[in-house]
């Protein structure tokens, strides 16, 4: 029963997260130490990198 609950508990979750998406990401991107963190780490994917600074210095 415990396990049925987890997993009703951990879907309820993913959907919430789901349909609140933007607000959850305008939530997590309002505070400077997470918008930095978070650009900090989609600046080390080597394709994104390349793509960003390809489409700022034309």
């Amino acid at each position: 029963m415990s396990s049925l609950f987890k997993w009703l508990v951990s879907g309820l979750v993913v959907y919430s997260i789901f349909k609140y998406r933007y607000k959850v990401l305008n939530f997590l991107l309002g505070s400077y130490w997470i918008r930095k963190m978070a650009v900090k780490m989609a600046m080390s994917i080597p394709g994104l990198q390349s793509k960003f600074m390809q489409s700022t210095f034309k």
